[in-house]
């Protein structure tokens, strides 16, 4: 496909029998899908106004109108986002040979496959991703693939292997990129090199995972979200200040007594059917004076990596789509927040960086 800088605008039109009908599309400028994209954000802004001024009354006939006017804005919502869909193969098609030139520079015989090029991410996704994809390539390549002396004196076939995997997961695209050498990229990445890619991943509101299996692989996996515009999330307080956990990394809400947390190795912890969670106080995470009277606590359980977390909040004020806005240079170095959310009365509402809260603990 080809990645010219505009978006196509698909109509899909089955193929029922040659001649009969075919596949028609429609090119349209980058600039009036932003625009759209824009007039969509200010409608879910305005319907969550709408939701939030009248949900204090109850009248049966508005309520239903209300519910069909959130069905449209979710088809419409809908539609719009798939438009702007662009498959990762318009970033992608360009890394076999990326690969191929590097491996004859550097004695290195490398085997590169890929597989789901047709997944789609948002534009704005699509434009910024494939510098950190590139990078992160050549990391593999350049530090965990071995030469092809090395590797033959290991007992490893000299031809290297390195995958690029793309696949949906949920409101989210995984991404993979797996090569078979030393296994060990915690040691010998460049720190700083992978501290940035992993900035600019979560600047798109992803999560960046590095593993490893010593003598056999490393494995960096990226989640994306499908779009950055709009997102599902929960809204909570603490203290007198709104935050928006994102809805596709909550596991689980609960209010449970005091009383049954523990500490273990100086941890705060719950233990739900048989699993140790340890829990983070937001409050302390942000300098809060938080309220140790109350007989019961709030947590919000999230799930990053393989591990469960328990957020303890001040309250639960429901779930809302929220309008994602960047928080420019300003907030660059801020890695607890990825973005701000408008909120349907105009406040904000900043956004938890899930995997920066949970680092220090």
């Amino acid at each position: 496909m080809s990645s010219s800088p505009e978006t196509l605008a698909q109509s899909s039109v089955a193929k029922e029998a040659p001649g009969k009908s075919e596949q028609h599309s429609l090119r349209v400028e980058i600039e009036k899908m932003d625009t759209l994209m824009n007039l969509m954000a200010e409608l879910v802004i305005s319907r969550s106004q709408i939701n939030g001024v009248l949900k204090k009354f109850s009248i049966k006939e508005v309520d239903e109108s209300l519910s069909q006017l959130s069905r449209i804005t979710l088809d419409l919502q809908n539609i719009v986002m798939k438009i702007r869909m662009v498959p990762i193969e318009t970033v992608s098609q360009k890394f076999p040979r990326l690969i191929r030139d590097f491996g004859r520079q550097n004695d290195k015989e490398i085997k590169f496959a890929m597989k789901g090029q047709d997944t789609e991410l948002d534009r704005t996704v699509i434009d910024q991703i494939g510098v950190p994809l590139t990078e992160l390539l050549k990391l593999c390549a350049t530090f965990d693939i071995e030469s092809k002396s090395e590797r033959m004196k290991i007992g490893k076939p000299t031809v290297a292997s390195l995958f690029f995997n793309a696949y949906h997961e949920g409101n989210h695209v995984k991404l993979e990129i797996i090569s078979d050498g030393y296994g060990k990229p915690e040691e010998l990445f460049p720190c700083e090199e992978t501290e940035k890619m992993q900035k600019m991943i979560e600047n798109l509101n992803g999560k960046f995972i590095l593993s490893g299996e010593e003598g056999r692989m490393t494995k960096i996996t990226i989640l994306l979200p499908l779009t950055l515009a709009i997102m599902q999330s929960l809204l909570v307080k603490v203290l007198n200040n709104i935050y928006a956990i994102p809805i596709a990394s909550i596991d689980s809400t609960l209010s449970l007594p005091r009383t049954e947390i523990q500490n273990i190795q100086s941890r705060d912890v719950i233990v739900i059917r048989g699993d140790i969670i340890p829990i983070i106080w937001l409050s302390d995470v942000f300098g809060f004076n938080s309220d140790t009277q109350k007989e019961n606590i709030q947590v919000v359980i999230v799930i990053e990596g393989n591990k469960k977390y328990g957020f303890v909040v001040d309250s639960l004020l429901g779930q809302e789509d929220v309008v994602i806005k960047s928080l420019g240079k300003l907030f660059y170095d801020v890695r607890e927040f990825s973005g701000g959310a408008i909120l349907g009365d105009g406040s904000i509402a900043m956004i938890l960086e899930i995997s920066a809260i949970v680092k220090n603990l």
